[in-house]
C-alpha cells in the first residue's frame, strides 16, 4: 500500500513540481494527509 501512495504522491508532485518548485514539500504533506483521512 505505501509504495503505490508513495508513486501517486511523486507523480503528483512531479508535476507541481514543475510549476511551483518551493511549494513541492507542502504539497506532498497535503497529499499525505488527504490520502491518510480517507484511509
Amino acid at each position: 500500500m505505501k509504495e503505490i501512495l508513495e508513486k501517486r504522491i511523486r507523480n503528483k508532485s512531479l508535476s507541481k513540481d514543475e510549476a511551483k518548485p518551493h511549494s513541492l514539500r507542502l504539497d506532498k504533506a497535503n497529499v499525505i494527509r488527504i490520502k491518510l483521512l480517507r484511509f
